[in-house]
C-alpha cells in the first residue's frame, strides 16, 4: 500500500492541502510559467493532431488554425488521444488489440470512510 500511495502518511500524520482560491489558478500558474519559454493557447479545442514519421508535429485546432511544435501535450484521455486526434492507424495498429480490452473511466477514484464499527 504504502508503494501505491506515497503521500498517504503525509496526508495522515498532517492532513490535506489545498489551493488558495481554485484548483484552476494551479493550472494557471503553470501556465504562466511555460509562457517565459513557449506559446501557451488556451481554450482551444484540438481536432487533429498532425504526425510525422510518427512523431507528433503540431495540431489542428477547431477554428482550423494550425500549430507546429517540437513538444506536443495532450490533455485528452489515451482513447481521444489515439484514436480520434493522431491519424497515424498503421503505426498504432500494433497498440489497438491492448486498447480494445479498455474502457474509458475515472483516472482516480478515492474514499475516506470513517465508521463507528470494527471491520
Amino acid at each position: 500500500m504504502l508503494l501505491l500511495c506515497p503521500s498517504l502518511p503525509g496526508y495522515l500524520n498532517h492532513g490535506g492541502y489545498y489551493p488558495k482560491g481554485r484548483s484552476q489558478d494551479i493550472s494557471n500558474a503553470f501556465a504562466a510559467t511555460l509562457v517565459a519559454w513557449w506559446e501557451v493557447v488556451l481554450n482551444t479545442r484540438v481536432e487533429k493532431i498532425l504526425v510525422n514519421d510518427h512523431a507528433a508535429t503540431g495540431v489542428v485546432a477547431s477554428d482550423g488554425t494550425t500549430y507546429r511544435a517540437r513538444v506536443i501535450v495532450s490533455n485528452a484521455n489515451a482513447f481521444d488521444t489515439f484514436r480520434k486526434m493522431v491519424n497515424d492507424e498503421k503505426y498504432l495498429a500494433e497498440y489497438e488489440s491492448a486498447w480494445a480490452q479498455y474502457s474509458v473511466s475515472l483516472s482516480c477514484f478515492q474514499v475516506f470512510l470513517g465508521l463507528r464499527m470494527i471491520l
